[in-house]
């Protein structure tokens, strides 16, 4: 009877692996845990006591628990307790690159490049030639940015197994960045926008989120003639949090086929010359805005076929508009390294900045470094 009760604790303990923890358990708590000070949890008061706060022990501590209640370990030490995320907290000690390329800025992690794979967007290109209409087009969009300065204090916590109580600042860096977007055609004439800034990012370790990205750059804005003057300055936050796939897929790997991203924004515009940018000369603009999105990853497809859709919110506070953009896409992967795919993308709404309305499908090439 006290194995069966034992197999139906751990049999729910690892359902409750795939719940969102609101709060990660502190080590201080955990180590309350051993009333007697004898480095184990012990099976009775304490084992109870530290069960009682489950929702708040991590996937890997969760493991760990479920391992002693079946017997498959005989004792359950405080130490390898505390230090269960220790594995995954090293994979985050590694040098960041210098070089990124992607769609925009705000998709550019300075100090982690591979934590929002695969639901990261890479520069995209696309060209067609109506051969009957004698008409070409093209489509580019992309952003460069390269690591001038960082600061990593992450491998320090993985030389440890004491956790931040909270959120502590693990990171910053500096990059120059270079973006454009733009399209055009020989019946329409070109158009785009060409941003030059730099970018600042903070990282924060801990908390109710594995990492926090937070992300000011300010810019320059111009068009293909030079003639556009505007400033601007945009800011994002990016949450982690691994075992819900939040963002990043460092977690569970049998996990990976799903994953979803929520992106908080802000771009403050002023128009000091419209150019071809569709602005008025003389407008400032303030748009916050939120990003939300799921996607589906199917491993067996190739080199790996991703679904996902998303919406794009803002509002413009200053000008009290507001713009929804919403997007359902196919992506395949042209090869195991995921750096270039085709993507077949649907797009219906408004766009922020510009307030155009889009009713578009489209196929592009995608590229990421």
């Amino acid at each position: 009877m006290r194995k069966s009760s034992m197999r139906e604790g751990a049999i729910a303990l690892v359902l409750g692996c795939w719940a969102l923890p609101v709060w990660a358990l502190p080590d201080a708590d955990i180590k309350a845990s051993d009333t007697n000070g004898n480095g184990v949890v012990d099976r009775g008061a304490e084992l109870d006591g530290l069960l009682a706060q489950q929702s708040r022990l991590t996937a890997a501590q969760k493991t760990k628990v479920g391992l002693f209640l079946t017997g498959d370990i005989e004792t359950l030490k405080v130490a390898d307790l505390i230090a269960a995320d220790q594995p995954q907290m090293a994979a985050f000690c590694r040098d960041g690159k210098r070089f990124h390329l992607q769609e925009s800025i705000r998709d550019v992690s300075v100090f982690d490049p591979d934590l929002v794979a695969p639901s990261k967007n890479g520069a995209l290109l696309s060209y067609s030639d109506d051969r009957t209409a004698g008409d070409t087009t093209w489509e580019a969009k992309g952003a460069i940015a390269w690591v001038a300065t960082s600061g990593s204090q992450r491998c320090l916590l993985a030389k440890t197994v004491e956790r931040p109580n909270g959120a502590q600042l693990s990171g910053f860096g500096i990059a120059p960045f270079l973006s454009f977007d733009g399209k055009g055609s020989t019946s329409a004439g070109d158009v785009a926008e060409i941003k030059l800034g730099v970018l600042t990012q903070w990282q924060f370790f801990g908390g109710v989120f594995d990492l926090q990205e937070i992300g000011v750059a300010p810019f320059y804005q111009t068009d293909l003639d030079g003639d556009a003057e505007i400033y601007g300055l945009s800011a994002t936050w990016k949450p982690y949090h691994f075992e819900s796939r939040l963002n990043g897929l460092q977690g569970d790997k049998a996990r990976q086929f799903f994953d979803w991203s929520l992106v908080g924004t802000f771009n403050y515009l002023s128009v000091e010359k419209a150019g071809t940018s569709g602005l008025t000369a003389g407008d400032e603009h303030a748009w916050v805005g939120v990003d939300l999105g799921a996607g589906y990853t199917f491993s067996d497809v190739g080199y790996g076929l991703r679904l996902s859709t998303g919406v794009n919110a803002n509002y413009d506070f200053i000008n009290e508009d507001d713009a929804v953009l919403f997007n359902a896409s196919a992506r395949l992967r042209l090869g195991k390294d995921a750096r270039a795919y085709l993507e077949l993308r649907y797009e219906n709404g408004t766009e922020a900045l510009t307030l155009r309305d889009i009713d578009e499908t489209k196929l592009t090439l995608r590229f990421v470094f």
